[in-house]
């Protein structure tokens, strides 16, 4: 199981990597890559133990928003070890757009996930539609304690 945890940006390094025009619309892209030793965004789930998957990879941000519009990440080394030899995902990303109340956020519209073993290639194709919004009420309660 791959799973993702936060990171903060002290686990990757950033670097300006130019400028894309696509279908008029400019983005900056910037090169991410990680700092040796620090925490992984990503890490496979093995015999309940985490292996953490050094990514690194190309972000592209629209320029007039500023929003992450695509991020490319790749499997810096094999963890052929554990059975992993190479891991490519590619996320694009749009506004969504919500009523009552109007209001907009950035989210995932697409992922492409390729993992490669041994002895086989997996291909996932995520498409993100029909985002909702809900709302949750919680209560909390103090317990009481017995000695």
């Amino acid at each position: 199981m791959i799973r993702r945890a936060p990171c903060s940006d002290t686990s990757y390094t950033f670097e300006p990597a130019g400028e894309e025009t696509v279908d008029g619309v400019a983005f900056a892209k910037v090169n991410f890559k990680p700092v040796p030793g620090a925490s992984s965004p990503a890490a496979l789930q093995l015999r309940s133990q985490n292996y953490p998957i050094p990514l690194s990879g190309t972000i592209w941000i629209e320029q007039q928003s500023g929003s992450v519009a695509k991020l490319v990440a790749t499997m810096d080394s094999s963890l052929s070890d554990v059975g992993l030899h190479g891991m490519r995902s590619e996320i694009h990303y749009a506004t969504v757009h919500f009523h009552d109340p109007d209001e907009s956020y950035w989210m995932p519209v697409s992922a492409i996930i390729d993992v490669e073993t041994a002895r086989q290639h997996w291909r996932n194709i995520h498409r993100f539609t029909g985002y909702k919004r809900f709302r949750a009420t919680i209560q909390v309660e103090e317990l009481e304690t017995k000695r």
